[in-house]
C-alpha cells in the first residue's frame, strides 16, 4: 500500500503517518521503483493499535514501550520483566480507577429519581482512591528522573485552555506547578506571557517562536506534532520541553559566565570579506564620530565587489551584526547605538558614544585599544554607576557594582530581546531583587572581572589586525 491508501484505511493523515515513522513507532517501508513508499498489510494493524492505545489514554512514549514489549522487549530478561511488570501495574491501577468511577456513576443512576440533595455520586472520592501497586510516578518507568524544575503557567481570567495545559502537565511530571492570573498587557510583558496560557519552565517559555518577543493577554493557540491548532501542547511536546529544560539546566551549571551570550554574538559575525569590510567601516565611523556612516559613505568600500551596498547592509542586518531602522538607515552596530541609551561611553576624552548594553560598553575599550569612561545607572534605583578603563586598569564606582546578563525567552535580535536586560546594578542584592521580579528573563549576575572579561571576548577582536584584513583592504 502507498501512504495515502494506508492513511485512508486507518483514518490518519499522511503527516501523522510520517511523524510515527520519525519516532520509530512505524518502521519506514521500502520504496517502489518509482520512489513511492510501499507499506505491508501488517502496517494497518500496527497503526490501529497505536490509535486505539492513544484513545485509551496512553502517551506515545508508553505506546512505544508496549510495542517494544510486543516484539520481545529489552535483550535482558530482567529488564523486560521489570518493564512488563511496571506496565501491568499501571494498567491494573487504571482499571481499578475506572471501575470505581463506573461504580460511582452506577450509584448516581440508582438514585437519579430522588431529589438532588439525596442523589449519590462520589466521583471525586473515587478518583482520589489510588489503588495499591500503582507506580509512584505517571511518567514511563524508563524515563530518567528530572531535577525539580520551576513550572509557572500564566493565564488570563477564565481561560478555557488553562485546564488542558494543567491536565497534560500532570501526565508528564509530579513537580509542583504554580498558576498566575494576568490581567494587563503591561503585566504580561513583565512576566513574559505570550498569550494565555503560557508555560514558563525555570522562567523560560519553551514554546516561544524564534524571532518573536510579543507579549500580551490575548488567547494563545499551539500546534501539535501534525501542525493542527490545539489549546495546549500535547503530552509528548510537554515531555520533550521539560527534558530539554532539564538538559539546559544541567549544562548551565557547568557553563562559564556569558557562554551562551558569547555563542550568540559569535554567530552574528559577518562571514564574507565584503560584509566584514563594511562592518569594520561602520564600527570605525561610530568610534570616530559617534554616528553611523551614511550609505553613500560605504559605496567605496563595496565598489568592485559585485555587490550592492544596500544588499550588504541587509545581509548584516539579517545576521544581527547591525540593525537597520524602518527607513533602512543604520541604527545599531554592536556595541554602538545611534540613539541615546542609558550607557554613555566617552572615548579618551575626545568623543561620546552610546552602547547598546552594559557588556557592549565594557567591550569598547578592548575593541579600540583606548581608554574609556562609562557612565550608566542602576535600572532600579537610578543611582549612577561609573566604570573607568585606562591602560589595562579598571575602576568601578560604586565598588560593589555588578552586571546582570540575560535575554528574553522569546529570542530574536539582540537589540530587541537581549540588550535591554544587560545592565549595571549598584550591588549583588539589588541585582538579585530585580531578577526575582522578572522570572521570565533567564540570566546570570557577573562580578566586575567577569563582566570585563566577557566584554573583551565579545568585542576585543572585531577591529584587531588579522589575516583577513588584507582581504578587507581590497574593498576599502
Amino acid at each position: 500500500m502507498r501512504t495515502s491508501e494506508l492513511a485512508g484505511q486507518v483514518g490518519v493523515n499522511s503527516e501523522t503517518l510520517r511523524y510515527y515513522e520519525r519516532r520509530g513507532l512505524v518502521p519506514e517501508p521500502p520504496r517502489t521503483a518509482g520512489g513511492y513508499r510501499d507499506y505491508p498489510s501488517t502496517a494497518v494493524e500496527l497503526l490501529r493499535f497505536i490509535k486505539r492505545a492513544q484513545e485509551l489514554g496512553f502517551t506515545l512514549d508508553e505506546v512505544e514501550e508496549l510495542l517494544h514489549l510486543d516484539t520481545g522487549g529489552p535483550d535482558s530478561c530482567d529488564a523486560a520483566r521489570a518493564l512488563a511488570k511496571t506496565r501491568k501495574l499501571d494498567l491494573e491501577a487504571r482499571i481499578a480507577d475506572l471501575q470505581r468511577m463506573s461504580d460511582s456513576l452506577g450509584d448516581l443512576i440508582a438514585t437519579c429519581e430522588l431529589p438532588r440533595a439525596d442523589r449519590s455520586c462520589a466521583l471525586l472520592e473515587a478518583i482520589e482512591k489510588q489503588s495499591t501497586g500503582r507506580p509512584t510516578s505517571a511518567k514511563p518507568a524508563s524515563e530518567p528522573s528530572m531535577r525539580e524544575l520551576s513550572l509557572v503557567v500564566l493565564h488570563v481570567p477564565d481561560c478555557p485552555n488553562l485546564s488542558p495545559m494543567l491536565d497534560r502537565l500532570r501526565q508528564v511530571t509530579d513537580a509542583p506547578m504554580t498558576t498566575r492570573e494576568v490581567r494587563t498587557d503591561a503585566e504580561a510583558a513583565q512576566l513574559g506571557m505570550a498569550g494565555s496560557p503560557t508555560l514558563l519552565v525555570d522562567g523560560v517559555d519553551p514554546f516561544a517562536e524564534p524571532g518573536r518577543c510579543e507579549r500580551g493577554v490575548s488567547c494563545r493557540l499551539y500546534r501539535d506534532e501534525q501542525g493542527v491548532v490545539v489549546p495546549a501542547p500535547s503530552v509528548d511536546q510537554l515531555r520533550d520541553a521539560l527534558a530539554a529544560a532539564d538538559r539546559a539546566a544541567a549544562g548551565a551549571e557547568s557553563a562559564t559566565p556569558g557562554e551562551v551570550l558569547s555563542a550568540w554574538r559569535t554567530r552574528a559575525l559577518p562571514m564574507g570579506p565584503v560584509e566584514r569590510a563594511v562592518h569594520r567601516t561602520i564600527l570605525r565611523a561610530f568610534a570616530s564620530t559617534g554616528r553611523p556612516p551614511a550609505t553613500r559613505d560605504l559605496e567605496p568600500v563595496v565598489a568592485g565587489s559585485g555587490s550592492r551596498t544596500r544588499t550588504v547592509l541587509e545581509t548584516l542586518h539579517e545576521s544581527d551584526a547591525i540593525r537597520l531602522d524602518p527607513d533602512g538607515q543604520i541604527a545599531v552596530a554592536y556595541p554602538f547605538s545611534s540613539a541615546p541609551t542609558r550607557h554613555r561611553v566617552r572615548i579618551v576624552d575626545r568623543i561620546d558614544v552610546y552602547a547598546m548594553c552594559a557588556i557592549d560598553a565594557l567591550g569598547i575599550s578592548a575593541m579600540l585599544g583606548e581608554g574609556t569612561r562609562i557612565d550608566s545607572i542602576d535600572v532600579t534605583t537610578g543611582q549612577p554607576i561609573t566604570v573607568t578603563m585606562t591602560a589595562g586598569h579598571t575602576s568601578w564606582e560604586p565598588r560593589g557594582a555588578v552586571v546582570f546578563i540575560g535575554s528574553d525567552s522569546g529570542g530574536g535580535p539582540s537589540a530587541d530581546c537581549c540588550c535591554d536586560y544587560l545592565n549595571f546594578f549598584i550591588d549583588q542584592a539589588t541585582a538579585t531583587a530585580w531578577t526575582a521580579t522578572h522570572p521570565h528573563i533567564p540570566g546570570q549576575i557577573l562580578t566586575p572581572a567577569e563582566a570585563e572579561d566577557l566584554g573583551a571576548r565579545l568585542f576585543g577582536h572585531l577591529l584587531a589586525p588579522n589575516v583577513k584584513d588584507s582581504t578587507d583592504d581590497d574593498h576599502r
